[in-house]
């Protein structure tokens, strides 16, 4: 599901490398953020406390204010991949 909105990451043009499902997990979860020091990139069961979400909701938590995703900020994703990214961080943000 994220792989799906994150085309520049699967292409390697974007900084995160996610070229694959076990890479972006490993890069994603519990993993601190470049963009927001102190906060994780995902906080499994707080999808305002992770930087991933933040970021593609075009939204600031704090003094985290992420990059806007996807790059450039013209196309923010559509409500459903939204909250099916709510739901899996929700949910544990588990690696299936």
């Amino acid at each position: 599901m994220i792989m799906a909105g994150c085309a520049c990451h699967l292409t390697g043009t974007g900084a995160l490398d996610m070229s694959t499902k076990m890479i972006a997990y490993t890069n994603l979860v519990g993993v601190d953020s470049r963009s927001c020091t102190g906060v994780k990139r995902v906080v499994a069961n707080q999808p305002e406390q992770s930087v991933l979400y933040l970021a593609v909701t075009h939204t600031s938590q704090g003094s985290c204010m992420p990059p806007v995703m996807p790059a450039g900020g013209m196309t923010m994703w559509d409500q459903e991949k939204l909250d099916k990214l709510k739901a899996w961080i929700n949910a544990g943000a588990k690696n299936d």
